[in-house]
């Protein structure tokens, strides 16, 4: 994900103004979902099935 961020970084497209709010809104709910998920993830008590259980 990284990777393909630092490309379009690098090399920028035009977007018409409406369609880059979008994505800027998208990527925006995406960051939280991802925050989000990680704060679970890492919360205490959390236990993923089968997270560990490698025999």
């Amino acid at each position: 994900m990284s990777a393909l961020l630092r490309d379009i970084d690098n090399h920028p497209i035009e977007l018409p103004p409406g369609l880059r709010e979008q994505l800027d809104d998208i990527l925006e709910l995406l960051a939280v979902r991802i925050a989000a998920t990680r704060a679970l993830l890492h919360s205490p008590g959390m236990e993923l099935e089968g997270a560990g259980s490698a025999a």
